[in-house]
């Protein structure tokens, strides 16, 4: 890979990683000084939420391990930037599962679209039950308020109160299809002109229905809105907690499972057990999984056979996020007409993406 193809070393802020609570930065801050060693048993490339969640369950698979066998497991998660400075970090976190319809029409067997929903309501529930413990919550003496505090916690998990806006027919159909396909009241269609006597639409909280009118109203374009009973998280935060939980492990465990968190080194490329620095160093590892975008793995792995690596490749998203709706009625109405996905907060802030 050629200086071209780094990632930036000075890119925008995203409004997701400025928010991220204090005692996290400060990890940042330790993770960029971690001295590495010359040989892992693992290598991870990319902090962020492909590469932490790959952490994650490696190294509880390592502890499951430690109980019955004699382990001793060196793994290193190394990022050219800081945690969740790509992709992750400028995620809004929507969650939710895919509809059958859909998967029917990306051509999966009948018998595979049941297993398919199957996994993906198990890796939600995993999600929920994660943040839900106390894994990746450091002290609360290392805090630095409540409010912190309760963000750590909570990871901005809600369920419910999505918004997807339909100005096409074929979007309106395709809305049909979502409320035929998906679970009871899981998916409401608010068509324009005749929201108001839904019966359903009465029942939506009070957010909800100033952001449906308000949508409405502003924007005659819009000919119907889906709202969709999913979730949403602080995609970011949860990348943190994942990694703090996996060295919290590995210090249990100290003497079987070591975990270095190496930050603003980049990879140069992926060669045969071993991978290249940009300073031209080399770190050897028995097993390398890239968790990376596309482009950036297919650079780092263009002479390499796929024998030596996994590859884990996230999807991109992109948002933006504003106060509260009748406190920025400007933004609202302006920048962010145009938006397709609108998540409503418990503070009554709203996520567009």
């Amino acid at each position: 890979m050629d200086n071209g193809s780094y990632p930036h070393k000075t890119p925008s802020i995203s409004y997701w990683l400025d928010n991220i609570p204090q005692f996290y930065k400060d990890q940042n801050e330790i993770y960029r000084v971690t001295e590495l060693e010359d040989f892992y048993d693992v290598i991870i490339i990319g902090a962020g939420l492909s590469g932490g969640s790959c952490l994650y369950h490696l190294v509880e698979f390592l502890r499951k391990q430690s109980s019955m066998y004699n382990i001793n497991c060196k793994v290193l998660l190394i990022d050219a930037r800081e945690i969740s400075s790509g992709a992750t970090g400028r995620n809004g976190g929507q969650i939710n599962c895919v509809v059958p319809f859909k998967l029917k029409e990306r051509g999966y067997l009948d018998e595979n679209i049941e297993r398919i929903g199957e996994f993906e309501k198990s890796n939600y529930d995993s999600i929920k039950m994660f943040v839900k413990s106390k894994k990746g919550i450091p002290d609360r003496s290392l805090v630095n308020n409540e409010e912190e505090m309760e963000l750590i916690e909570t990871c901005s998990f809600s369920e419910g109160n999505s918004i997807k806006v339909c100005r096409t027919k074929e979007e309106v159909d395709e809305g049909y299809k979502y409320v035929n396909n998906g679970k009871e009241n899981q998916y409401r269609l608010y068509l324009k002109n005749q929201y108001e006597s839904n019966d359903l639409f009465e029942k939506e909280e009070p957010k909800v229905k100033e952001t449906v009118k308000h949508l409405f109203c502003q924007n005659k374009e819009i000919k119907a809105l889906l709202i969709d009973k999913s979730a949403q998280i602080y995609a970011a935060l949860l990348v943190h907690r994942l990694i703090f939980s996996s060295l919290q492990t590995a210090r249990e465990k100290s003497g079987s499972i070591l975990v270095h968190i190496k930050t603003h080194r980049a990879v140069k490329r992926v060669l045969k057990k071993k991978i290249q620095l940009e300073d031209d160093s080399i770190i050897n590892g028995d097993k390398i999984i890239l968790c990376t975008n596309g482009y950036t793995s297919n650079s780092l792995i263009k002479s390499v056979t796929s024998k030596y690596i996994d590859v884990v490749q996230p999807v991109r998203a992109q948002v933006i996020k504003t106060g509260p709706l009748e406190n920025n009625q400007k933004v609202i109405t302006g920048l962010t007409l145009n938006a397709d996905n609108y998540w409503i907060n418990k503070d009554n802030s709203i996520i567009l993406g």
